[in-house]
């Protein structure tokens, strides 16, 4: 789009023809090149029109509302049956909370972006293909590569959302780094609306209890949990067509959150060395220990999404260069002590998955901060962190497959 935009800025009809084809990435794509565009009186133009369109917020199109009733309420079917089935909820929920949490965004991307014939059936097949195999399993026993497969399955639909987020181009970098951007964006409107939804809860609940109308229970359950899994598609219709609605609050938390990490980061391994409890004794810590790198590594991820899209100053470079840094510390920790209870204990479905992982992750790591590195010394670089880091997701997603349908071959059922 700001290809097209950039070669059209002297033709208004075709200009117009763009906005109309697809406002929302028009926004989106004109706000990131108005720097490139500003001695340019039809950018002003455009500029002054799409301010004042940004003050209303739109809620879609006709079709994507209908879109968006008829997923929630499949969604809510869904969550509906544990209960109308007597089926243990938290194997149910654990099996397939990814396809209720992304399922419908991975159609609805799939309906905006007129997937070719052969990319549909690639992805349904793939989501078919996981729903059968991970409900397949016995339902009575949870053995190890049962919860590795639930624990990796949702990073997997992940990739597939990707896949259809970004159409018919799921090479193109700038797509990718636009979803990375987009997680981003959705979590902090996911958190806004879960937030109204539970002080809404609470109101409801508290007007009902003075009247002595005791609705907690039911409401929880016909309501909450019905309407919960239809809040990311929610976000995702309301962002599609108000990409400035939050895109102000994403460089924000990413500016905060960095340094602060960084410094939580910094604290933490020099306590360490002062603490009785050791990654190469206790399993328990070990496992953490990977979790809070995991963590780190997302806010990593979406850092540089943040700062791929708008112009990072040295300050900015240097704190993301320092966490990377300081996280590929913790990597090699973990990965150190993880082959260490290899070489004690031999090999298992869990060893194997997070050696795997970390292997991974440092790889990835020792690359962007490879990049991060020259971006700091030429800022006209800082583009190339953000399309390493979504050259490399791929290699995640393949590994993530493995774990998922190779370990249970390998080590049973």
């Amino acid at each position: 789009m700001k290809d097209q935009i950039l070669s059209n800025i002297g033709e208004p009809a075709n200009l117009e023809k763009l906005y109309r084809s697809n406002p929302a990435s028009f926004k989106d794509s004109f706000f990131q090149l108005r720097e490139e565009l500003t001695d340019s009186p039809m950018a002003a133009f455009w500029q002054a029109r799409l301010q004042t369109d940004s003050e209303s917020i739109s809620w879609g199109t006709s079709s994507e509302r209908w879109f968006l009733l008829v997923g929630a309420i499949i969604l809510g079917v869904g969550m509906k049956l544990p209960s109308w089935f007597s089926i243990q909820e938290d194997i149910y929920f654990g099996r397939n909370g990814a396809f209720l949490a992304m399922g419908a965004l991975i159609a609805f991307f799939a309906w905006k972006n007129q997937l070719k014939q052969g990319t549909a059936i690639w992805i349904s097949g793939i989501m078919g293909l996981a729903v059968l195999y991970i409900n397949a399993w016995s339902w009575d026993t949870e053995t190890d590569t049962i919860l590795l497969a639930s624990l990796h399955l949702p990073l997997l639909i992940w990739g597939l959302l990707g896949w259809s987020f970004t159409g018919n181009e799921p090479w193109n970098l700038n797509k990718r780094l636009d979803y990375v951007r987009l997680n981003g964006d959705m979590v902090i409107l996911c958190t806004v609306l879960l937030l109204a939804g539970g002080l809404t809860t609470g109101i409801t609940i508290g007007l009902f209890e003075l009247i002595g109308l005791s609705i907690g229970n039911f409401f929880f359950q016909n309501i909450v949990l019905v309407a919960l899994p239809s809040i990311p598609l929610l976000a995702t219709l309301i962002l599609g067509h108000n990409p400035s609605l939050v895109n102000k609050v994403s460089p924000i938390v990413a500016k905060i959150f960095s340094p602060l990490v960084l410094a939580i980061l910094v604290i933490y391994l020099i306590s360490m060395v002062f603490s009785t409890k050791s990654i190469y004794t206790d399993r328990e810590f070990l496992l953490l220990f990977n979790i809070l790198l995991i963590g780190v590594m997302a806010l990593i991820v979406f850092s540089i999404g943040e700062s791929s899209k708008n112009s990072s100053g040295k300050l900015q470079l240097f704190t993301l260069v320092a966490l990377a840094s300081v996280t590929l510390i913790i990597n090699g920790l973990a990965l150190h002590a993880i082959s260490l209870r290899i070489l004690e204990f031999g090999w298992t479905p869990n060893r194997i998955a997070v050696l795997g992982s970390n292997l991974l992750m440092l790889t990835h790591l020792l690359l962007v901060t490879r990049n991060l590195w020259i971006a700091f010394w030429d800022t006209t670089q800082a583009p190339n962190v953000g399309w390493v880091l979504v050259k490399y997701l791929p290699y995640y997603l393949i590994w993530i497959a493995f774990v998922v349908f190779g370990l249970p071959l390998i080590f049973g059922f």
